[in-house]
């Protein structure tokens, strides 16, 4: 399974800009090694040496993308994908039976010493997160593990409710609990769940409909109604968690320490005043779709709350075609400690997400060829927004590495992929590198290179 096919089995969210680590622990500097996290034992003797090999994992500086060649490649499976942990010194590899549709085998990989280490049992993964040493993870029965990384072991621990997923994946939160978004198609009783290692409890704040489904949209494709769905920017601090609905406005605070649920209501005016940007109407043969997709991030402080969205609407063409309109809903950045929203210029973008201490935040400006545009934002002293760019990108997304200093990027082409590196403070291009179209690198410089697609 090649690394595309990552968000449709794991329902990992990313738009445009690729996701973030689980971990949401501080990104490396720029070096040929990520920082170390944990002790872990010397890898058993059953290494992914006898499975057939799909791919390899190859070591690049992140910011020259040149190969490090003191680090001789890890092979991984067909039919497999990965997921970085722990600041990104840790990998899992899980390879996917076809037949069976079940996961074969994960493979930890300890990319600090870079080494496999050993076999995991973890069939029917949905959602992990690394914390002290351990492994927890949810799986498709609902049942949330924990798997000692030094031995190996892997224990249940809870039993949550198997028909609701994790949404943007398991959470350490403070107290060193694991918590998570858990929701439903449909469903009313969405809800914060937080587990508690240390006593072995587990609370739920209900928090009610996350994704908010309007079925009586009053617009139609023939005899079918298309239905307005409204999708949350779900953002994590270390005490909170924030659902924010970017077309109302509206931002539900839960707060993880004494489980109270605050919804507010922001001002809105100045905020639709100032920009709501129509952009490249696209006539859609069938399948449009109503709704807004919100999306959020915070800064490294954890005091401003960065807010946008896309907003899709229909109409209908002259001849009868129904046209799929998209609405980039700008920037709006609120200060957490009072309540208000910052004075910001208008930018046209469409989706945030926190970056190594920053935020990036992305604008795509055609479709034919796809190009995005892509800005790194952060908040100085004066509460004034610092904004840098914006980088052109020609479909693919961007991650910040070298300490933040750097972007890596990623252009997928026809044949083969682009990477490129940016320095943020003054928009060069100092490094590129062209692989193949299946690779894809993290932040931290390690490529998972696999063979070309066939054509």
């Amino acid at each position: 399974m090649r690394p595309l096919a990552l968000a449709a089995l794991l329902v990992i969210a990313g738009c445009h800009a690729v996701p973030a680590s689980p971990d949401t622990t501080d990104r490396p500097s720029a070096s040929t090694s990520p920082p170390h996290t944990t002790t872990i034992a010397e890898p058993t003797a059953t290494t992914q040496e006898s499975r057939p090999h799909g791919g390899q994992f190859v070591r690049l500086d992140p910011v020259t993308l040149e190969t490090l060649s003191e680090f001789d490649p890890i092979p991984f499976p067909a039919d497999s994908w990965s997921v970085l942990f722990a600041n990104e010194s840790l990998a899992l590899n899980f390879e996917w039976n076809p037949v069976a549709e079940r996961i074969a085998a994960a493979w930890l990989i300890d990319l600090e010493n870079w080494r496999p280490l050993r076999e995991l049992d973890l069939d029917g993964y949905t959602a992990g997160v690394f914390h002290d040493g351990q492994l927890f993870t949810l799986d498709n029965s609902g049942a949330l593990s924990v798997t000692d990384l030094a031995t190996g072991e892997t224990e249940k621990v809870e039993a949550w409710t198997g028909r609701r997923w994790a949404w943007n994946d398991l959470r350490v939160v403070s107290g060193g609990r694991i918590a998570a978004l858990l929701t439903d198609e449909g469903g009313s009783d969405d809800s914060v769940r937080i587990y508690d290692s240390t006593t072995g409890t587990a609370t739920d704040i209900p928090v009610g409909m996350v994704v908010r489904a309007n079925a009586e949209s009053g617009v139609f494709d023939g005899g079918y109604q298309i239905p307005e769905t409204n999708l949350p920017g779900v953002v994590w601090s270390n005490e909170r968690v924030f659902m924010v609905y970017a077309g109302e406005m509206e931002i539900v605070e839960v707060d993880l320490l004494d489980g109270t649920v605050n919804r507010r209501s922001l001002d809105t005016a100045s905020w639709w005043e100032r920009f709501v940007g129509n952009w490249v109407p696209a006539a859609t043969a069938k399948g449009p779709t109503l709704g807004v997709h919100s999306s959020a991030a915070l800064s490294a402080d954890d005091r401003y709350l960065f807010i946008s969205g896309n907003r899709t609407t229909v109409e209908t063409g002259a001849d009868g075609m129904l046209i799929e309109t998209s609405e980039h809903l700008g920037l709006t950045v609120v200060d957490l400690e009072t309540w208000s929203a910052l004075d910001v210029p208008d930018l046209a973008v469409q989706y945030v997400r926190s970056d190594g201490g920053r935020v990036l935040a992305v604008d795509t400006v055609s479709l034919e060829p796809w190009r995005d545009e892509l800005y790194v934002l952060d908040v100085g002293p004066d509460r004034a927004l610092v904004v840098l760019g914006p980088f052109g990108i020609r479909s693919g997304g961007c991650q910040l590495t070298g300490g933040g200093d750097h972007l890596i990027c990623t252009e997928h082409g026809h044949d083969s992929t682009h990477l490129r590196t940016i320095a943020v403070e003054t928009g060069q291009t100092v490094a590129e590198r062209t692989v193949s179209s299946a690779d894809y690198i993290h932040p931290n410089g390690v490529l998972e290179d696999w063979p070309p697609f066939d054509d």
